[in-house]
């Protein structure tokens, strides 16, 4: 039988999973409102800050299943990532109350900060057993598809259309699942 601190990791690991499937529906819904209607602007925007910061727990969950195994890797890929969502939310928050010259905390800056910690996480999923190893493969992908998918559809640096939102969803909800159901 685990110990309790072990069970009591797996139950945080698990409600933080479960935060990342609610943040993968509210991207995956960002993105095809952005794809399929024509929705723009600042009430996007601020489902974007809502993702981004519901973004923030399976990130944490994938921390707390990799601190131990990865102390400084996992710190560090858990501090960038905060940063940069930190950034991403006062830089979208910005263009929504008409200071545009925030707008570079959420891109380049933010999106970069936020790469680096999946990237991290990615490394770390590679070199250990807790996750099969594709899953780290998605969080590297995350980003760069959300870019590719919203130059095909003309609005890669446009605020208030997010199509490429839809990739972030659909992968975050995959690890998110992923992680729940390694750690139940």
């Amino acid at each position: 039988m685990p110990s309790t601190e072990t069970s009591a990791s797996t139950a945080r690991v698990n409600r933080l999973a479960v935060g990342g499937l609610v943040a993968g529906v509210v991207w995956t819904l960002l993105g095809a409102v952005s794809l399929f209607t024509a929705i723009t602007g600042s009430v996007l925007d601020v489902v974007l800050v809502v993702g981004n910061v519901l973004l923030v727990l399976p990130v944490l969950g994938l921390y707390l299943l990799y601190r131990d195994e990865f102390p400084r890797l996992g710190a560090a890929s858990v501090g960038a990532f905060l940063a940069g969502t930190l950034a991403n939310v006062v830089g979208t928050a910005g263009v929504v109350v008409g200071v545009e010259s925030l707008s570079v905390l959420a891109f380049p800056v933010g999106v970069v900060g936020e790469l680096l910690g999946f990237l991290g996480f990615a490394a770390m999923t590679a070199r250990s057993d807790r996750l099969p190893r594709w899953t780290g493969s998605l969080l590297v992908l995350t980003f760069p598809g959300a870019a590719a998918v919203g130059a095909l559809a003309g609005t890669a640096s446009s605020f208030g259309d997010y199509p490429g939102a839809v990739v972030v969803g659909a992968l975050v909800l995959v690890v998110a699942s992923v992680l729940y159901g390694r750690t139940k």
